[in-house]
């Protein structure tokens, strides 16, 4: 967040030295966090991987009641139990736990990864929106309000570009 913030600055600082060459240049903001997860694709996006991902989050739930089951029983009949029997069910346990793991790990890689590259998408379309009222309003410089301290609402386009995005 520190190194964000330096980059923000060094960007705003380097900017204002070409604005001492042209201080008629028009700059703009943008609340993008807002328009990412406010516009209809992000609720699209969000429902898609709902639909794609549930599945492997069902077989993980399953996976989980299984185990505890097979846990419960043991704590409950170890007593009871052979030491063959004991220890056949300990590998059992053990061996499902490693299976849940490794599916677990395997499900959030491919879920992280299928939400980066909807966001990549999502992104794209923002940018290219933010790039055509920028164009319209003769804007040439727009920064992110996430990275700026304070900026008058009336150089703030997100709204006009939530309008767009719709």
């Amino acid at each position: 967040m520190k190194l964000t913030q330096l980059l923000g600055l060094l960007a705003l600082a380097a900017c204002q030295c070409s604005f001492a060459a042209d201080p008629s240049a028009k700059l703009g903001v943008v609340d993008v966090r807002q328009l990412v997860e406010g516009s209809s694709m992000m609720k699209t996006m969000s429902q898609d991987l709902e639909k794609q991902f549930s599945p492997q989050k069902e077989q993980l739930i399953s996976m989980q009641k299984k185990l505890e089951d097979d846990s419960n029983n043991f704590a409950k009949n170890k007593s009871t139990m052979t030491p063959k029997d004991r220890k056949d069910l300990e590998a059992k346990i053990n061996n499902s736990k490693n299976e849940l793991a490794q599916t677990e790990q395997k499900f959030r890689a491919e879920l992280y990864q299928a939400q980066n590259q909807s966001i990549g998408k999502i992104m794209e379309e923002v940018k290219a929106k933010v790039s055509e009222v920028a164009a319209t309003k003769g804007i040439e410089i727009v920064f992110s309000s996430n990275e700026i301290v304070w900026s008058t609402p009336k150089i703030d386009l997100t709204s006009e570009v939530e309008k767009k995005l719709k």
